[in-house]
């Protein structure tokens, strides 16, 4: 299962976060025993959005994965994984935003992965992070926080300023981040002049 992302580019985290509750709750309700969950991806096209794909598996991640170990629901934790093999370019096609060949291999394997262990209900790096009751981890270090590297200064651009304008600052473009850090000014996007108010950092 693959839900949420382009839900994310107009609404909040949690809203979409309640919609995806009603689809797993309809699945259920038809009879299907398991459902996997693919998790976002940190797409190279939509950084301005990436604080929002992070928030939204969250949510996803404490009330399926770490509230009801019960094994019906599994998630591949896909963000993760792909920011600790450093997130190539190579992962992608060439609009930067859906998968290339070698991305779509890694997501087959983890998902025939998932498949193969019903008693793993949250995949990272390839590799089982969390098993039925909690434990039984094949890697206790294997965490979102721990694999997620944390950028050691991560600061805006003070001299930006679109088109030249004084009040088109970082603080202008973070209060439509939306509408903004995607746009591009003199060869690149918003959020690399402003990654700490496009919440990229």
């Amino acid at each position: 299962m693959v839900c949420g992302e382009n839900d994310l580019y107009n609404r909040y985290a949690d809203k979409v976060f309640e919609d995806f509750r009603k689809v797993v709750e309809t699945i259920y309700a038809k009879g299907v025993d398991r459902v996997i969950y693919m998790g976002t991806k940190p797409e190279r096209a939509t950084k301005y959005l990436h604080v929002d794909y992070r928030e939204y598996d969250d949510m996803i991640r404490n009330y399926y994965v770490d509230a009801e170990t019960d094994g019906k629901f599994t998630m591949v934790d896909v963000y993760p994984s792909f920011v600790a093999m450093g997130n190539p370019k190579s992962l992608y096609a060439n609009d930067d935003l859906h998968l290339s060949k070698e991305g779509y291999n890694y997501w087959n394997n983890w998902l025939q992965s998932a498949l193969a262990d019903t008693d793993c209900v949250r995949w990272q790096d390839g590799d089982c992070a969390v098993r039925t009751g909690g434990g039984g981890n094949d890697n206790d270090n294997n965490s979102p926080d721990e694999s997620t590297p944390t950028p050691t200064s991560c600061s805006d651009d003070s001299n930006f300023r679109f088109k030249g304008r004084n009040r088109k600052d970082c603080d202008w473009v973070g209060s439509k981040p939306n509408n903004r850090c995607g746009k591009k000014y003199r060869g690149s996007k918003l959020w690399e002049y402003c990654p700490l108010s496009c919440g990229d950092c």
